[in-house]
């Protein structure tokens, strides 16, 4: 799906989208040959996931903690 499909299901805008993959939140799985963003449904939950942690009070920096430790990049 496309970055604005994303933003749509995730009940957020394309802008906050873009903001969280500059800060490494999260990664379009590959670009078209147009160079247009692409996300799977594990893009989706990941996304939901942050917006639930934004909702609760996480700071970005705290959320970004705790994506790396559950994709096993932290210890």
């Amino acid at each position: 799906m496309h970055i604005g499909r994303l933003a749509e299901l995730a009940g957020t805008t394309t802008r906050t989208v873009r903001y969280y993959e500059e800060m490494g939140l999260v990664c379009p799985e590959d670009r078209s040959p147009g160079g247009f963003r692409r996300y799977t449904a594990d893009q989706l939950e990941r996304l939901q996931m942050i917006l639930s942690l934004k909702r609760l009070e996480f700071d970005l920096e705290h959320i970004k903690r705790i994506l790396h430790k559950r994709d096993g990049e932290g210890a």
